[in-house]
């Protein structure tokens, strides 16, 4: 007999107001079948079942699911056990990326249906492949780094993770390249190697990261009978054993270290040599006449075996397929390389993988495309970039993921070879992704000895591990892939523009220097008033920080979470109020967390959340503006004027041993000789600074008039100058809140040629960059400025600023600012240096939050920024022999 569920619900009233049954309240059964939680969520790197809790009420069994409009097969797709329903991870594995409906139909009455919504994910990661021809197992291998440090192999190479410590701790995964070689791995190598993958999850373990996960390309392996003539199970797995990555996996199972995806490259080309045949086409001599269908199932066969080798533990490995892309055929049209011969057809062979992979229910997770967009004895009519965004649609539409190795074929090219693959690979990366591409993995890899030159460290320029930390700022933290270097010389067609455009454009190379290990030193300076030694103080030396500002910021939440400074603190020595008149107690008001600030429960005021990003629109007060946000959680931010925003943080100075991570910029005093022969003569030096609010010095503590008085920018700029040379500086500053260069040109004859400067330092683009000013226009503005100054003074050299960044969570924040900075160092020349404010703002937003750096929440540099202004413009002064 079935009872409604009020009928329940009535007598449940009843029994209450009875007083009756209060300790056990009275159960009401579900009157439909039902899934217990709401959704699913299925990660393909995890890959773990989907576990739905079954409600029965008057149903006694499930008569079918659906996955979207597929149907699923008991068993093998799903299993029911007693009151849980289980979705296989097997069958998840093979779905596309993104939600798709779950819907149960029950045999109750109504044939009830209950749907639940899966999500399939995989994360976006980027992995570091050491595929250089040298860097394999094999002991007899020598590495030179650098002319220093000479390294055994290539285990022994990355052991040394202090030099790419960065990429090791945001790196997903580490490919290596295993052909023929499983054999050559000594159980000293594969210790060895082990020691390494344990030492890096260990640190990432201690930062709360997950770990580091291991691929290995399995490439070359066309000598493999195993689905073949021969094709006996004993010769496969004698063969697995020998020559290919199965000797090693054991002992590496035995050290705790478990491979996670397997990269098989090579065996495609048995299939597509025959079809190379059949259409008529020059076969690779390496191929063998097979059928496709022999070759599948030859590769499918491998995956059996590498699958089974795991059964043992609790470990899924994983499948990619590598296509040497250009070396295929696409849709029937030819090759890129090899007279548009190759190796047949990629498409054809991507969907007889696809059927086979699922038939045998071998965990292929996808495919990577090893695909140079610019091969320099390619066949020039064919579309690279869009076969392999065709590629991506094709593979994402069957469930599997693709991966993009980002490297180039510009190594041979003439001028710096290191510096053209590094810009090259990134512009590959800018232009698959306008075009529409969304690879699940970024690879970065090099096959050329000479490009790059070194692999360590990750700071020095142009290193594999430091185009390894480009594609993790870019992939993981968001950075425009258009903050590049320049590139001098490139080998693929440019059109007559651009290569006009690089003609004129074309700078010198700018060095980034590499950072000191840090002095261990005692506070110099006093610490309750502004010292301009102290806040001159490059932040990329020493062991001692002083001054640096801090925001004690509620989260919406209320909580204020530990707030981070620009290195890992060893010792604070000081918490200030901004004025610097009042210091707070250790342990009473704050306290050192893993090197973070942590605020306590003392007298620090907290700025609240809704104070700086209000949730509403209001009237602002006098003196401030509300400007909209960037998306639906902050949709408004209040931008404050005056001293406030400078009153509402703290300053801090503390010790610290570990390096500066950043870039410091490049010393270009060799390119403004006669202001430094002025200098160094004790020959008067008139300075002109031209640009907008922030070139103004709005809101240093000294333009408000509040405590500490730290001067502006150019002040602290002009000072210094002045006490270390005889020379009289003169600084005369016509700059304009709320000026654009637009601006600047037009009035470029009044009010910078007619000041008649000996060196003119020109500072616009904030404001160019907030309105959408072309990267062009910008350019042509800042040349037109120059021009009319020279016009009145040949002699004059000039310093461009490249600006710092707005406040993220703003509209002003478009990605221009970024993109003007790599065609700002263009124009970089004898006469013309470059001061890099935008990527020195980059790295200390990498390690600090906005709020901490900003005057007013919105573009003008708080005194810590202010300061940071003036030491890149006497860095960039400075000649290397300084």
């Amino acid at each position: 007999m079935n009872f409604r569920k009020r009928f329940f619900s009535a007598l449940l009233t009843l029994a209450l107001l009875c007083g009756i049954g209060t300790t056990a309240p009275l159960a009401i059964p579900q009157s439909v079948p039902s899934l217990g939680q709401a959704s699913g969520e299925f990660d393909k790197n995890a890959r773990s079942n989907i576990t739905f809790a079954i409600h029965w009420s008057n149903a006694t069994e499930i008569t079918a699911i659906h996955y979207g409009e597929k149907a699923l097969a008991r068993g093998e797709d799903y299993t029911i056990s007693e009151d849980k329903l289980t979705v296989k991870k097997e069958f998840l594995f093979t779905q596309p990326l993104g939600a798709s409906s779950l819907t149960v139909t029950f045999n109750d009455t109504a044939q009830t249906r209950c749907s639940r919504e899966i999500s399939v994910r995989l994360d976006a990661q980027v992995w570091i492949h050491t595929l250089h021809p040298w860097l394999r197992f094999l002991a007899d291998d020598k590495i030179t780094i650098n002319d220093q440090a000479a390294y055994n192999d290539f285990v022994e190479f990355l052991t040394d993770t202090k030099n790419w410590n960065y990429v090791a701790q945001n790196i997903d995964v580490i490919s290596f390249f295993a052909v023929t070689t499983g054999a050559a791995m000594s159980d000293e190598v594969v210790v060895k190697f082990c020691d390494m993958v344990k030492a890096v999850n260990s640190k990432r373990a201690a930062q709360g990261k997950g770990r580091l996960q291991i691929a290995f390309e399995v490439g070359g392996i066309l000598s493999y009978q195993g689905a073949g003539a021969k094709g006996s199970r004993e010769e496969t797995y004698y063969w697995f054993e020998q020559e290919a990555l199965g000797s090693a996996m054991p002992r590496m199972k035995a050290q705790g270290v478990y491979v996670d995806y397997i990269n098989f490259d090579g065996t495609i080309s048995r299939a597509t040599g025959n079809q190379a045949a059949a259409t008529g086409k020059t076969p690779s001599p390496q191929c063998p006449v097979m059928s496709q269908a022999q070759a599948i199932s030859e590769i499918v066969h491998l995956m059996q075996i590498y699958q089974e080798y795991y059964a043992d533990v609790a470990h899924d490995v994983k499948f990619n397929y590598l296509f040497n892309f250009p070396n295929h055929g696409w849709k029937g049209a030819r090759a890129i390389t090899f007279d548009g011969s190759g190796y047949g057809d990629a498409y054809a062979d991507l969907l007889a993988l696809d059927a086979a992979a699922k038939t045998a229910r071998v965990p292929l997770l996808g495919f990577v495309l090893d695909s140079p967009y610019n091969y320099r004895n390619a066949v020039k009519d064919i579309d690279a970039l869009k076969r392999c965004l065709e590629f991506e649609t094709e593979a994402t539409a069957r469930g599997y993921t693709t991966g993009i190795v980002f490297n180039s074929e510009v190594e041979n090219t003439r001028g710096d070879k290191s510096k053209n693959f590094y810009n090259a690979s990134l512009q590959f990366i800018e232009a698959y992704e306008k075009n529409g591409g969304k690879p699940n993995v970024y690879i970065c890899e090099s096959w050329y000895p000479s490009a790059p030159a070194t692999h360590l460290p990750e700071n020095k320029p142009y290193a594999l591990t430091n185009l390894a930390k480009a594609f993790i700022d870019h992939v993981k933290f968001g950075v425009p892939v258009q903050q590049l270097p320049p590139v001098n010389w490139l080998c693929y067609a440019r059109s007559f523009c651009e290569l006009l455009w690089e003609s004129i454009f074309c700078n010198p190379c700018l060095e980034y220097r590499q950072p000191a290990t840090p002095v261990a030193e005692e506070p110099a300076y006093p610490l309750d008033r502004y010292v301009r030694e102290a806040y001159l103080k490059p932040i990329w030396e020493g062991g001692v920080v002083y001054q640096e500002s801090v925001m004690p910021l509620e989260q919406p939440d209320g909580s204020v979470q530990d707030i981070p400074l620009l290195y890992a603190a060893d010792k604070i020595l000081s918490v200030r109020s901004s004025d610097l008149r009042r210091e707070y107690i250790q342990g009473v008001d704050y306290a050192l967390v893993d090197g973070r600030l942590r605020v306590l429960g003392g007298t620090i005021p907290r700025v609240p959340w809704n104070t700086l990003y209000p949730a509403q629109e209001f009237e602002s007060p006098p003196g401030s503006l509300l400007l909209p946000g960037k998306t639906s959680n902050v949709p408004w931010l209040w931008i404050e004027g005056g001293s406030l925003f400078h009153s509402r943080q703290l300053s801090v100075t503390y010790q610290h041993s570990d390096a500066y991570t950043g870039k410091i910029p490049p010393r270009q005093g060799g390119q403004l000789p006669k202001t430094l022969a002025k200098l160094e003569t004790g020959a008067p030096l008139r300075v002109l600074v031209y640009g907008d609010s922030i070139a103004v010095g709005a809101q240093s503590s000294g333009w408000c008039g509040v405590e500490p008085n730290t001067p502006a920018w150019y002040e602290l700029f002009a000072d210094d100058l002045q006490d270390n040379y005889d020379s009289d500086v003169t600084v005369i500053n016509t700059s304009v809140g709320n000026a654009a260069s637009g601006w600047g040109a037009e009035n470029a004859a009044d009010l910078a040629a007619n000041q008649y400067p000996d060196l003119a330092v020109i500072a616009f683009g904030m404001n160019d960059g907030s309105g959408g000013i072309k990267t062009i226009r910008y350019i042509l503005n800042t040349l037109k400025i120059m021009a009319r100054v020279r016009a009145q003074n040949p002699n004059c050299e000039f310093v461009l600023v490249a600006t710092t960044l707005p406040n993220p969570l703003s509209t002003m924040a478009t990605g221009r600012h970024e993109i003007y900075r790599p065609q700002l160092l263009r124009l970089a020349q004898q006469g013309v240096a470059v001061a890099d404010m935008t990527s020195v703002h980059q790295d200390i937003l990498s390690r600090k939050r906005f709020e901490d750096c900003s005057a007013n929440n919105s573009n003008h540099p708080n005194d810590f920024l202010a300061r940071v202004y003036a030491q890149v413009l006497l860095e960039t002064l400075r000649t290397a022999e300084s």
